[in-house]
């Protein structure tokens, strides 16, 4: 298997360029974040224990804990999103969050619905109960257009 290609910013390698440019775009609203600092075990079925590491976690301004973001462009396989759903199951205490940077497109493997369209990445986080929004870093809009309104109120700025 190929090495995958690493990016570099600040002291992080980063998985992607998304994931630096969003970086960029936190660091250019003044918003602390670590990368990949913490990691989390969880079982899927059958069990056989795996690791979690989520991309980005910001500090709650009030103290309460942590908020978890992971940056997808999208959910590749249905492994992706069993461990998402496993993780939410066994750890209720996390507070995990999507940022995509296309919510509306079609989530792969997902069954044509009657009027011919399928799951999007947003319906899906949805209907799991995750909070996510919607940010493509070379989009017109900038992330202070796209965070919501009260995950800013959430963060220590």
């Amino acid at each position: 298997m190929a090495k995958r290609k690493l990016y570099r910013y600040r002291k992080y390698s980063m998985r992607s360029k998304s994931e630096v440019m969003f970086a960029t775009a936190l660091d250019a609203l003044g918003i602390p974040w670590e990368y990949e600092r913490d990691q989390f075990s969880w079982n899927p079925a059958p069990p056989k224990p795996k690791k979690y590491t989520p991309d980005f976690l910001l500090t709650k301004k009030d103290g309460s804990g942590t908020i978890y973001l992971e940056y997808k462009g999208y959910l590749r396989n249905s492994f992706e999103k069993q461990k998402m759903v496993a993780m939410k199951k066994q750890h209720p205490e996390l507070d995990i969050r999507f940022v995509f940077e296309k919510a509306n497109k079609p989530m792969s493997g997902s069954q044509k619905r009657k009027d011919g369209t399928r799951q999007t990445h947003g319906e899906w986080a949805t209907l799991n109960d995750f909070d996510w929004m919607e940010f493509n870093p070379r989009g017109k809009k900038t992330l202070e257009e796209c965070i919501p309104p009260n995950w800013l109120e959430e963060i220590y700025i």
